[in-house]
């Protein structure tokens, strides 16, 4: 963190702090600084660690965003493009869409913000929109799982709301802090090496603000 400060200076700060806080209350006093502090992200280290098998980074970095839709897949979204403005950043937005379901009114919403990113971004052949037509839960499943050898990072919303796209995938959850497809890439069965972060779009009165670009998120990065 220290270097990242260094190597942009005048357009990030690096502040450290130390505070001992009781278990029930330590989340107020981080959203309280953040506050305070006017961030707009809070990173936020996941308990469960795995082995990194010591492997480099190529030079250019390969991010996905996983897009199934609502406010937690739209901050997702909101900080991959982001990312994307980086040279040595490629970034692939997997859309999943749902079989049978081309009308609702969900699908178009997605659609039309989708469709503004790509309008933000026309001049930026490292920002790509790709789409896959799923059943069910188990063929999202299969998909995610054959995408995980081919990026560095993926971004994950950590709310969805229910649909059959996640049909059967929350039974078995065992870390639903991470919510369901988080959870998924943190199993050990599933057996992939990729950096995950999995986001949740700040709210205020239990609503999701509307305005991701201004919004705080949280993020629980780890590597399986």
């Amino acid at each position: 963190m220290r270097q990242y400060e260094q190597y942009n200076k005048g357009y990030s700060t690096l502040q450290a702090y130390t505070s001992i806080s009781s278990y029930v209350t330590m989340h107020d006093d981080i959203f309280r600084l953040a506050f305070e502090k006017r961030v707009n992200l809070v990173i936020m280290p996941f308990h469960k660690q795995w082995a990194i098998d010591g492997n480099i980074s190529r030079y250019i970095c390969h991010v996905t965003v996983i897009f199934i839709g609502g406010a937690d897949d739209t901050e997702a979204l909101a900080h991959g493009a982001r990312m994307a403005r980086h040279p040595s950043v490629d970034l692939i937005v997997a859309r999943f869409l749902l079989f049978g379901e081309e009308n609702s009114k969900d699908r178009k919403r997605d659609s039309d913000l989708l469709e503004e990113y790509q309008v933000a971004n026309a001049d930026n052949e490292r920002f790509v929109v790709v789409e896959e037509v799923v059943r069910d839960g188990a063929r999202l499943s299969v998909v995610i799982r054959s995408m995980v050898d081919c990026f560095d990072l993926m971004l994950v919303g950590r709310h969805h709301q229910d649909s059959p796209l996640l049909s059967g995938l929350g039974e078995w959850s065992e870390y639903t802090e991470l919510g369901i497809v988080g959870d998924m890439l943190a199993s050990p069965n599933f057996h992939c090496s990729i950096s995950v972060v999995v986001l949740q779009q700040q709210r205020i009165g239990g609503k999701p603000l509307r305005n991701s670009s201004s919004c705080l998120g949280l993020l629980f990065p780890f590597q399986t």
